[in-house]
């Protein structure tokens, strides 16, 4: 009976050895797969760098908190424009003339003024000029007293505009020039050509003849620029 002991024995040991084997290729023995050690939370907390922003908390569906961004600031638009008025929206050409820098210069800001109705620029043209006439009466504010023409429905903001854009000449003295051209009253001048341009007006020419001149609206600018008169009448 003793070798039949022998040979149980041997194949226990077998299969012992056949089951030890495959937990040792996975690293893990025996003892180990039954021992599972938990990590108490306290120990995760603990454990992160404390130097180290853990940046934004997440929300209740774990995506990472929104950023607050500033409300976009709008521009300020600038002051200095009057609204609408007579001349809004017109787009006229300038006539090519032959007149020094300075005046050219003035001629363009004070059409840009009048089509943006910015009234601004016009206060500051006048203002600047060390002689300005505007009005026959005893007005004080000229940028004030065009306003109150518009108001009358006589278009002064046009008709700046629509002088500029006319032929200019050089007035009696040689220090001013002028628009239109037909308010020096020389022969040269007063053309029917030159009176076409007064487009505003219906028969300027008869009307200049009957008052002994052009006294329609008309602009005067310095040989040096500066702005001395935009004026109707007498």
């Amino acid at each position: 009976m003793r070798p039949r002991s022998r040979s149980r024995s041997h194949l226990l040991a077998v299969v012992a050895v056949g089951l030890v084997l495959p937990l040792a290729a996975c690293g893990t023995t025996p003892e180990a797969a039954d021992v599972t050690t938990p990590v108490a939370a306290e120990e995760l907390e603990t454990s992160a760098d404390p130097h180290v922003d853990p940046g934004p908390a997440p929300d209740s569906a774990g995506a990472p908190a929104p950023t607050t961004e500033p409300a976009p600031t709008t521009e300020p638009e600038p002051s200095g424009a009057g609204g609408d008025c007579s001349a809004q929206g017109h787009q006229l050409e300038v006539v090519p003339a032959d007149v020094p820098d300075a005046v050219a210069a003035m001629r363009d800001f004070l059409l840009d003024a009048a089509l943006r109705c910015d009234e601004q620029m016009l206060h500051t043209a006048a203002s600047e000029s060390d002689q300005f006439t505007y009005s026959f009466g005893g007005e004080t504010d000229p940028v004030g007293y065009w306003w109150d023409l518009e108001e009358a429905g006589e278009e002064p903001f046009l008709r700046l505009a629509q002088v500029l854009v006319t032929t200019p000449s050089l007035a009696d003295g040689g220090e001013i020039v002028v628009w239109p051209r037909v308010h020096t009253g020389r022969p040269e001048d007063t053309t029917a050509e030159a009176w076409q341009e007064v487009s505003w007006m219906d028969e300027p020419a008869q009307a200049a003849e009957q008052a002994g001149g052009y006294l329609g609206w008309r602009v005067g600018i310095s040989e040096d620029g500066q702005w001395r008169f935009f004026v109707a009448g007498d």
